[in-house]
């Protein structure tokens, strides 16, 4: 599948890190990911980041546990180090996928941090690149989802790197087998009653209308481009607005002349308020991007007629005065209330 020298570049954008965490479940292509990992790092030599590896079990299947001490012995024989993080507590009765990635993700998160790790590596590939677009795509999703998965994003202050992505399912097993090594199938997999596996059931006529892998991640490709130079326009607006640089420190609030919004186009507003709520509040991104469309028509509105607006969004509260204006800050707890969104 790969020589020593795609190898190596496979996964040189990781090559600076000093610790990694290996999110492996047991499935083929994490299993494929923890064998081509360690060869890396042993092309590499002293040079190469440490590397441990983490399995979360979510305790919702007897076979879970058997499949973590799997993980456990492949990674005893590859000499790498190797951590069970168990979902704990009562898990909910709706939305449980969504609940098992969060929770997933924050799992490794906690293990991570704990090893001193400075990322956390999953085994994303092709096939979920190329569904991941077509799920967002069927929802709704802007420019920024269609764009799917990213090589490198940040996370709690982790890196999140998904060195796969070029590399299909069929490649990953492939490798399994020619390299004898072990791997568990998850039946969930194959239940209709997820999204993704009712997809994967309509492959085939998705591929005779041209919706086929390939012609998705040339989609993503070319989102991912069109969201480059969008958020470069946006950075631009954001400088002259005053909203700090550094994207980690939040601010209570940020105040500005909605005129200097004049002539923008809607959707580098968007992304800006998206941005400083994001600073201030509790915003989501593109889950929530309906909600943020409306809240800009009604800004809008407001504006142009000279009147008040006030709203909440996300635990930001927008209110545009008479004179035009605007102030974006925090929104105060209100005793015996939820959130509004």
């Amino acid at each position: 599948m790969l020589n020593d020298d795609a190898l190596i570049q496979l996964f040189a954008p990781l090559a600076r890190s000093q610790l990694l965490v290996l999110a492996v479940s047991g499935g083929p292509d994490s299993m494929a990911l923890m064998a081509l990992a360690r060869r890396w790092q042993a092309l590499l030599g002293a040079k190469a980041p440490n590397l441990g590896v983490v399995s979360v079990d979510h305790a919702l299947r007897q076979e879970s546990a058997a499949e973590c001490a799997l993980v456990a012995q492949v990674a005893g024989q590859l000499g790498l180090p190797h951590t069970i993080a168990v979902w704990q507590g009562p898990k909910p009765a709706t939305g449980l996928m969504e609940r098992a990635r969060i929770a997933r993700y924050q799992l490794l998160q906690e293990a991570a941090r704990s090893l001193g790790a400075s990322g956390i590596v999953t085994a994303h590939h092709a096939d979920d690149q190329a569904e991941t677009i077509l799920l967002r795509l069927a929802h709704g999703t802007s420019i920024t989802g269609l764009a799917g998965m990213r090589l490198h994003e940040t996370d709690a202050g982790l890196d999140l790197w998904r060195p796969l992505l070029g590399l299909t399912k069929r490649q990953l097993v492939d490798y399994c087998t020619r390299n004898q090594l072990a791997y568990c199938q998850d039946p969930s997999n194959l239940d209709p009653k997820y999204a993704r596996t009712r997809l994967r059931h309509h492959m085939a006529l998705m591929q005779r209308l041209g919706l086929d892998r390939a012609a998705l991640l040339r989609l993503g490709t070319r989102a991912a481009r069109a969201d480059a130079a969008l958020q470069s326009a946006t950075s631009d607006l954001l400088a002259k607005l005053g909203l700090p640089g550094d994207a980690s420190v939040e601010i209570p609030q940020l105040r500005f002349e909605a005129a200097m919004l004049q002539d923008v186009p809607d959707e580098i507003i968007l992304r800006a308020l998206a941005e400083i709520m994001a600073r201030v509040g509790q915003w989501q991104g593109y889950r929530r991007l309906e909600r943020l469309e409306r809240l800009l028509g009604g800004l809008q509105a407001a504006r142009m007629a000279g009147q008040n607006f006030s709203a909440t969004l996300s635990g930001a509260k927008i209110k545009l005065d008479k004179k035009g204006h605007l102030l974006v800050q925090r929104e105060m707890p209100r005793k015996g209330r939820g959130s509004l969104v």
